[in-house]
């Protein structure tokens, strides 16, 4: 019996919900992928690099997206940024106004439980010593700005900050928003242009456009210099939720847009970077954001291969789980070192054995929290806001 709730347990929290979008967990499972894997090929630092990437065009592609892979953080603010931004626009469109309670309500038992379980256990098992600034930066989610133990958890701070922002702005804008004016555009266009323009007087004011360090603090970890990503994530919302009957007849050209934005995606991961160009420290945000941006957009009003392949049964298990496979990835590439399991003398076979082996414990980590921490929270936040939100 114990054995047979437990089966029923887990089968039931990766249950499919009505109204859930198959294709946004597959991108959101893409999404993750690239970071871990990211992470994965810097850790791993590959002695003869170059020699495997000279073999072929296929090779230096593939080394190319571990290299970029941090574009990953980059769909995953486009996706929050048109999920919540949705859910909020949608219940404006049809109240009026905004239960805050209710909003932060439902964060607050979505992000919070993983995330300070995974702080508390760096601080036990990875860090030596941690100071009251440093408790403080990340119990606030300022680290993005301030104290950083845990590096990866910037993107966390810049998306806490833009649930904070997000609700007032909208409510403040409510009518205009409920009526889906041509104000609303106006909004928009000066959100999403306002972090380029910041990221522009850093980028006018830089000593030396290859100190990643000073430009990953200043322009990749910041919000005021990555919203709008964020921002662009809820004007596709936006468009969708209103000119849907419009946008649909128009189905043709989105068909043709979505393989369109698929190549310039392509060509965005092989020449992005985090220095030594206009482009790298300042325009890429923007044209990344866009591009994933319609990108999904596209995918909502056009039916393509693109669709089913987002929707397979393995990218909804990886997208249930992205969140805790993000906060504990880190806590694999820690844990396994490639001297442990170099097994062959090909260096790139070595490396494959050692990315299967960060990507089975980062899924087994993340299983864990999400069986035992997420989905409990989850089942909380589903009662109380059944009968009280």
């Amino acid at each position: 019996m114990k054995l047979k709730k437990i089966i029923d347990y887990v089968i039931e929290s990766f249950s499919k919900s009505k109204n859930e979008i198959l294709e946004l967990n597959g991108i959101r499972a893409i999404a993750i992928i690239l970071v871990m894997f990211h992470h994965s090929f810097l850790a791993y630092k590959f002695t003869n690099l170059l020699s495997i990437k000279a073999d072929n065009y296929l090779l230096k592609f593939f080394f190319k997206i571990l290299e970029n892979g941090r574009i990953g953080v980059d769909i995953f603010f486009v996706l929050s940024g048109f999920l919540i931004g949705g859910q909020l626009l949608k219940e404006i469109k049809t109240t009026g106004t905004l239960n805050f309670k209710k909003f932060y309500f439902k964060r607050i038992l979505r992000i919070f439980p993983a995330y300070y379980f995974a702080l508390i256990l760096v601080t036990i098992f990875f860090i030596e010593k941690i100071s009251i600034k440093e408790i403080i930066s990340h119990l606030f989610y300022l680290q993005n700005y301030w104290l950083n133990i845990y590096e990866i958890t910037w993107s966390l701070a810049v998306e806490e900050q833009f649930y904070i922002f997000l609700p007032f702005l909208l409510f403040i804008f409510r009518k205009n928003f409920k009526n889906a004016n041509c104000f609303c555009f106006a909004i928009f266009g000066l959100l999403i242009i306002l972090p380029f323009y910041f990221r522009l007087l850093i980028f006018k004011n830089l000593h030396n456009i290859y100190d990643t360090q000073y430009i990953s603090l200043k322009i990749f970890g910041a919000f005021h210099t990555r919203f709008d990503q964020l921002f662009i994530g809820v004007f596709i919302a936006f468009l969708y939720l209103n000119y849907k009957n419009l946008l649909i007849n128009k189905y043709k050209i989105f068909y043709f847009l979505q393989f369109f934005l698929f190549i310039i995606f392509c060509f965005l991961i092989y020449y992005s970077g985090m220095n030594g160009s206009f482009y790298k420290i300042v325009l890429q945000f923007s044209l990344i954001g866009l591009v994933v941006g319609f990108f999904i957009l596209s995918m909502l009003l056009t039916k393509t291969f693109f669709n089913k392949i987002l929707s397979n049964n393995f990218f909804y298990f990886i997208a249930k789980i992205s969140y805790p496979m993000y906060l504990y990835h880190y806590f694999s590439i820690w844990s396994i070192h490639k001297e442990d399991i170099s097994l062959t003398n090909n260096e790139f076979l070595n490396f494959f054995i050692y990315l299967t082996a960060i990507f089975a414990l980062s899924v087994l980590f993340a299983l864990l929290s999400w069986l035992f921490i997420e989905y409990p929270f989850l089942k909380i936040k589903q009662k109380k806001c059944k009968f009280e939100c």
